[in-house]
């Protein structure tokens, strides 16, 4: 037991449990709690000066995605808010 009283999963339990799904062909989304991108995805800007355009998420976190847009025939870094993004 853990000092607030909760169990601690035996040892090797966790490793079985990834185990046995990799044998079952279960796929589980690994991205951290909240968090919607991930690098390589395409997301499409909603609102702001750059709405409209899309770009190739290099980072994410629960508040911001960075990603890179196309802009004047380059590509440029922003970080935006993630809530101002949809799937392109």
């Amino acid at each position: 037991m853990t000092a607030t009283g909760c169990r601690t999963p035996s040892a090797g339990l966790v490793e079985a449990l990834v185990e046995r799904q990799a044998q079952l062909g279960v796929v589980l989304d690994e991205r951290p709690a909240g968090v919607r991108w991930q690098p390589g995805d395409v997301a499409r800007v909603l609102d702001g000066a750059f709405a409209g355009l899309a770009g190739r998420v290099l980072a994410a976190r629960r508040d911001q995605v960075r990603l890179h847009l196309l802009l004047f025939g380059r590509e440029t870094e922003a970080t935006l808010p993630a809530r101002a993004f949809e799937a392109a």
